[in-house]
């Protein structure tokens, strides 16, 4: 009930910042910095939407089916994991759509954006095709780069974030 909202949230966010800056970080997702070279390659993975392998309670992971996906989830409880470890697991398989909207959503929270490349590659269409009108809004606005190896936030646009992710799931329908 004591935390700061609105301006003085975002002055704390903004000095926050700059005292990490200041002291050799860099950041490099929406709510990450590392010194250069010490990115966590764990969470890289993720927000990639590459391949990883989950072991254990509630652990997850997913591996990639051209387009699509498949997606593993062990259950929270130690006991049912101990007891079938494999078998306690939950699979979902997940459509060339969903993986698309999870690579949007995972990839834009990094600083270095979306690969145009990568996604055509995967996914048989240039993101521009599916948000392009979303993109070309926010880098009139100053937020976004659009290149043609990429699309990518700046700092001021990673700010905001769910804004910009808002309006892509908006045009996608």
């Amino acid at each position: 009930k004591d935390l700061p909202e609105g301006d003085d949230a975002d002055g704390l966010w903004l000095l926050g910042r700059e005292s990490l800056e200041t002291a050799g970080f860099a950041q490099y997702e929406v709510s990450n910095f590392a010194r250069p070279g010490n990115e966590s390659r764990h969470n890289l993975v993720y927000w990639r939407l590459g391949d990883w392998l989950g072991a254990g309670p509630a652990a997850s992971g997913t591996i990639r089916k051209g387009a699509g996906a498949v997606r593993t989830t062990g259950r929270g409880s130690v006991a049912d994991w101990l007891a079938d470890p494999v078998g306690s697991a939950m699979t979902e398989t997940l459509s060339a759509a969903e993986c698309g909207r999870e690579t949007l959503l995972m990839g834009m929270r990094l600083l270095e954006g979306l690969s145009r490349p990568a996604f055509e590659l995967r996914f048989g269409r240039d993101i521009l095709e599916l948000i392009g009108k979303t993109c070309a809004r926010w880098r009139d606005l100053g937020l976004l780069d659009v290149s043609e190896d990429r699309i990518a936030l700046g700092v001021d646009g990673l700010a905001r974030l769910n804004g910009f992710l808002r309006d892509c799931m908006e045009e996608m329908g």
